[in-house]
């Protein structure tokens, strides 16, 4: 679920850029360079959430989403709402991997299943 939420946040950045330079007349070397970069990570903290190191970029780059609404207004209400949905996917995530690995414990414990012939 994290990578798919990190995903749609790349893709939501990308697609921010041009209304920051028209819209919101932010120079467009700044909203180029500062919103590829926040794709470039997006993108690595999605690829690399097997790992620690993903799962912490993509934490981290959750309040700069959300500072993207100084180029865009608009991203100050988007970011928020992503990084309130990223965090759920992780909580959940992770109490379903403990649930998982509660069960498969369980099932080693009872050893293998008894045919009857």
């Amino acid at each position: 679920m994290c990578a798919a939420i990190l995903t749609l946040e790349a893709l939501l950045m990308a697609f921010a850029i041009a209304p920051a330079i028209v819209v919101s007349h932010t120079p467009g070397l700044v909203a180029g360079v500062g919103g590829g970069v926040l794709v470039a990570l997006l993108v690595l903290a999605a690829g690399s959430l097997r790992r620690r190191t993903g799962r912490v970029l993509g934490f981290a780059v959750q309040p700069l989403l959300v500072l993207a609404g100084l180029a865009t207004p608009l991203m100050y209400v988007l970011g928020t709402l992503f990084a309130l949905l990223y965090t759920a996917a992780f909580v959940l995530g992770r109490r379903m991997d403990a649930e998982k690995a509660a069960r498969a414990a369980a099932a080693v414990a009872a050893g293998p299943p008894v045919r009857e012939q």
